[in-house]
């Protein structure tokens, strides 16, 4: 299988999910918002994080993790996601919204990886 996407408007921003199939493990990019970046990377196997790195300051792993642990527990195989969403005075509420909006495009992707 290629390479897709999908995407969704998170806070009036473009969120996009690029996912690449490697045999039955998973490289994804997530990113958006104002800024897109490489904020973190989370390696996930079996629903757990086996491997993370999130830059100084970014809490782009709250997005990243869910992503990783939630598509290798049930796609299975290894996940790589690399994650850079940045949204300019973030609320709690509005991250609560894009927390959200990461479980509807995790549940995207599991229907079209197929």
């Amino acid at each position: 299988m290629d390479v897709f996407e999908v995407k969704r408007q998170v806070l009036g921003r473009p969120v996009r999910v690029s996912v690449l199939p490697c045999g039955d493990d998973f490289a994804v990019t997530i990113r958006g918002g104002d800024a897109p970046h490489v904020g973190s990377v989370t390696v996930a196997r079996n629903g757990e994080i086996v491997s993370k790195w999130v830059g100084q300051g970014h809490r782009d792993d709250v997005v990243g993790d869910g992503f990783a642990t939630g598509l290798s527990q049930r796609a299975g195989g290894v996940v790589c996601a690399v994650c850079g969403i940045h949204y300019d005075s973030v609320t709690e509420e509005q991250l609560a919204e894009i927390v959200a909006a990461r479980e509807e495009l995790l549940q995207v992707v599991l229907e079209r990886k197929g």
